[in-house]
């Protein structure tokens, strides 16, 4: 890797480095010292590291160049240097160490945090960066309204009559739409009646075209709702347990759905053959209850 020698010489105020208290970094000439900052490097600087002998530059200290990385390597190139500073300007902040000369350094990898900056950097940002934040700061809040209105869809009673399959020992049904806004809230009941553990894998929500009847039928036009599905309460149950059932509500931004279709929510076991399809009518959804 390359190697680059920096001889810009520092001038500080007197008492400057004396009323500052800085680390003090030892170098070794045999053994590297690697300091590792949590941003990227902008600039380095070395206070006496060249001195002219005999007409040639002759070279104390050298920086490997850190290409722009967050990693500065110091290596001694004679014995005994002058002790000197070492100056670094990182993306978020300004460092200065004192570098002192030592056969066998006490630490070869040195993480240097952003407590150790004498100065910090004011962070800037950018007219995009700052829309970004505004809107997960507005996706956070309206994560946080739909829990709370989740959670009172869970307790409440049903709309509607069971609709849903059983499959060797699971039932799957939903007996309850709220509407609220632009939100549509459904609440899914899984039970196990079986003996051991069903683990829930795939869940997916689509628009599907209604069977025709007949011999001849079209292709079946599929719409996946994926964009649609907000938030899902109890998303993080992913196993019901033997005899135990649970309740999970979802959430979507509100759709239409034409009377030739129906809104499907399927569920898949995870590595397993057992798949269901609860099939909503355009009729179940202009019947949700206002919540």
């Amino acid at each position: 890797m390359k190697k680059i020698v920096l001889s810009i010489l520092i001038l500080f105020p007197a008492g400057f480095i004396q009323a500052q208290k800085y680390d003090t970094i030892q170098v070794g000439l045999s053994t590297a010292v690697h300091l590792i900052f949590e941003s990227n490097i902008i600039k380095t600087h070395i206070g006496l590291g060249t001195k002219e002998e005999a007409g040639q530059t002759v070279t104390d200290i050298l920086l490997e160049d850190p290409a722009g990385g967050p990693r500065l390597t110091i290596t001694a190139a004679i014995e005994k240097f002058e002790r000197t500073n070492l100056y670094v300007e990182t993306e978020d902040g300004h460092y200065n160490f004192i570098l002192e000369y030592a056969k066998w350094p006490r630490q070869q990898l040195i993480p240097i945090t952003i407590e150790k900056a004498i100065v910090r950097k004011q962070v800037r940002t950018t007219p995009e960066q700052s829309a970004k934040a505004k809107e997960v700061v507005a996706l956070s809040k309206e994560t946080k309204l739909l829990e709370v209105l989740a959670k009172d869809v869970l307790e409440k009673g049903s709309t509607m009559d069971d609709v849903g399959e059983k499959t060797q020992k699971m039932e799957y049904y939903l007996n309850a739409i709220y509407v609220k806004d632009s939100y549509y809230f459904f609440r899914v009941t899984l039970v196990n009646k079986g003996a051991v553990k069903y683990d829930l894998g795939f869940e997916g929500f689509f628009i599907r075209d209604k069977k025709a009847k007949g011999v001849n039928q079209a292709p079946q036009q599929v719409e996946d709702l994926k964009k649609k599905w907000l938030y899902t309460l109890n998303d993080d149950v992913k196993t019901i347990q033997r005899k135990e059932s649970v309740k999970k509500v979802y959430v979507f931004e509100k759709f239409t759905l034409d009377p030739d279709k129906h809104f499907s929510i399927e569920f898949w076991e995870d590595e397993g053959q057992r798949k269901v399809e609860i099939k909503l009518s355009a009729k179940d959804l202009l019947n949700a209850k206002p919540l």
